[in-house]
């Protein structure tokens, strides 16, 4: 997924979700539809009609900086 939050920094950042699938309360995002189906309220992405969730500092924190996705 790719991430840009301005307020951390004005460059795009790769969040890497894979990491998170194994955790238990993570793993419905190993179903594609799921993880497709984000939404985004007050800066909080969220899936699963907002039963996983993962504030902006936590995304930040996970992702990395990229040019371009492949």
């Amino acid at each position: 997924m790719a991430y840009r939050d301005s307020s951390f920094s004005p460059r795009k950042r790769l969040f890497d979700a894979s990491e998170l699938t194994d955790k238990p309360a993570f793993k419905s995002l190993k179903d594609s539809r799921i993880f497709g189906a984000f939404s985004i309220d007050h800066d909080i992405v969220t899936w699963d009609n907002e039963e996983i969730h993962l504030d902006p500092e936590t995304m930040y924190a996970m992702s990395y900086p990229y040019e371009s996705v492949a």
